[in-house]
């Protein structure tokens, strides 16, 4: 790491810092209790005359020193760096509570909004020190500790850690004013959504690694990426479907090798998790949300996976290892995600396009911070566990595309005088994608190979669509290019843009999607 990332990385960890201090003062000011992590510093201020942020710097050396017990010989010189850490961010906390002086919230509904918006600042905080990953506050050092010491699961850990001290901060209330003062709803809302805020913005903000650090993502070896030279079968199944009788049905009549119970043994092995405890971890929790809410702990542990996703990665790596060796037939284990976006070379080679030849060259960027956004980008949807289902990432494409993808179709008119080939096809795609539907629940239920899928968007949209679905394409295309309520401009203004989406539009609809985009942009 060069002297100058080193700077950017602690630079971006003191603003993470007291970004958090903001969002503990906030959530303290709500009057519903406080941050599990500062619950006990908060009941002493509540009964000695010395502040919160005071308060907040002993706890921290108290959390050191019980470090330096537990690790003994395992304490290194860098974990004294946790002592300026700890004073700035106690000095931060007060700092703000002064500046917060004005927020006192009377009624309870306010009282909630003030803690959720608390909940809210401190966790794009906490994602930012787990961003800039060069030190970690006392309580999550110590949780560190702890695993390091006696093998616990990190998120196990996490969670006895909050609630102990929570615990202690409720006793230290009764024992010193007779009564509960300092923790309440707060201090259990704030432990249930931090970590599961600080996910979410590190999902929303993936590119900001590339961005501020030029980090890359991993790449994958080149015969693993492009995938191995047989047939690859990928049975997607739910429990009772029968679809493990079928693949080995299948693989014995096509001669192909089969597996489906093997991938569950080496991932065993490799991971040292039990196979039953494999076998759990792969049947629940495909709700991204869900998934985000229970694993949240893990986001203050960023060299450390959960148990799903160190299954993921095990069962990822053998799935692609046996993809390569030649013709197989895999029955569940999520390989019907991961095959399909890794043996797709025509809407990967139309991804990496869009974004190397039309959106990067919109940018005023550094040159290897734009690769890094772009590799950020390619590599996001890589973990099944968190299963991006397409009509969840559907949802309000039309403006999704207006603040996505028009500046960059805009930008790249502007530069180039020319139509960006693919981004004015995914213009055509995103009608498509809506036409042909009718409403139905709130929703634009269309048709796909005979399947109906349900499209949610704004009223105005799925109403547009509906009432116009059986309009040419060409006045189709005419009337939503020209609706400034959609796109905020006239984009039928933009020369050709109309007559190119207009005629891809109707090429997909006469012929099919894939057929299309095979004939235009390889397959």
């Amino acid at each position: 790491m060069s002297m100058v990332e080193k700077a950017k990385r602690y630079l971006v960890f003191l603003f993470g810092l007291f970004i958090s201090s903001l969002g503990v003062s906030m959530i303290t000011k709500a009057d519903l209790g406080t941050s599990p992590i500062s619950a006990i510093p908060y009941v002493l201020s509540l009964n000695f005359p010395w502040t919160l942020g005071g308060f907040t710097v002993v706890f921290s050396l108290v959390l050191i020193l019980l470090q330096l017990i537990i690790l003994r010989k395992n304490f290194k010189l860098e974990h004294l760096l946790q002592i300026p850490i700890s004073i700035a961010f106690g000095w931060f906390i007060d700092l703000t509570m002064v500046w917060l002086s004005f927020l006192a919230p009377q009624s309870y509904p306010l009282k909630l909004v003030s803690l959720l918006a608390g909940c809210v600042v401190l966790g794009f905080g906490v994602y930012l020190e787990v961003l800039a990953n060069v030190a970690m506050l006392p309580g999550e050092s110590f949780v560190r500790a702890v695993v390091m010491t006696w093998k616990t699961e990190f998120g196990t850990t996490k969670v006895c850690f909050d609630v102990s001290i929570t615990v202690i901060a409720v006793v230290v209330s009764f024992v010193l004013s007779g009564k509960l003062a300092g923790v309440r709803e707060g201090t259990i809302i704030a432990a249930l959504v931090v970590g599961f805020i600080a996910r979410i913005f590190g999902r929303v903000l993936h590119f900001l690694p590339g961005v501020l650090f030029g980090v890359q993502e991993k790449a994958e070896p080149e015969e693993i990426r492009e995938g191995g030279s047989g047939f690859v079968v990928a049975i997607g199944r739910e429990y009772g479907s029968g679809g493990r009788e079928i693949g080995r049905k299948l693989a014995e009549q096509l001669g192909y090798d089969f597996y489906d119970d093997e991938i569950i043994r080496r991932a065993a092995g490799t991971t040292g998790y039990s196979t039953k405890f494999i076998e759990e971890q792969e049947e629940n929790m495909t709700s991204s949300v869900l998934y985000d809410l229970l694993t949240q702990m893990y986001t203050y542990a960023p060299a450390q996976e959960s148990p799903k996703d160190e299954v993921f990665s095990a069962e990822r790596s053998i799935i692609l290892d046996v993809a390569r060796k030649g013709n197989c037939v895999i029955v569940g284990r999520c390989a019907d995600y991961v095959l399909d976006a890794m043996n797709d070379p025509m809407i990967l080679t139309f991804m990496q396009k869009t974004l190397y030849d039309e959106v990067i060259p919109t940018l005023s960027l550094p040159k290897e911070d734009l690769m890094a956004f772009a590799e950020a980008v390619t590599g996001r949807f890589k973990n099944p566990y968190i299963k991006h289902a397409l009509l969840s990432i559907c949802l309000n494409s039309v403006s999704k595309w207006r603040a996505r993808c028009m500046p960059s179709l805009l930008g790249y008119v502007e530069r180039e005088h020319k139509l960006p080939e693919h981004l004015t096809f995914s213009l055509a795609a995103l009608m498509a994608l809506y036409h042909g539907g009718h409403l139905k629940d709130g929703a634009l239920e269309c048709l796909r190979d005979g399947q109906p899928y349900a499209l949610r968007d704004d009223a105005a949209v799925l109403a547009f669509f509906a009432e116009n679905n059986q309009k040419p394409a060409a006045e189709l295309t005419r009337m939503f290019l020209s609706s400034t309520d959609f796109f905020g401009q006239d984009l039928t203004q933009v020369p050709g843009l109309e007559t190119a989406v207009a005629t891809a539009l109707e090429d997909v609809l006469a012929r099919g999607m894939r057929t299309v985009m095979t004939e235009r942009f390889g397959g």
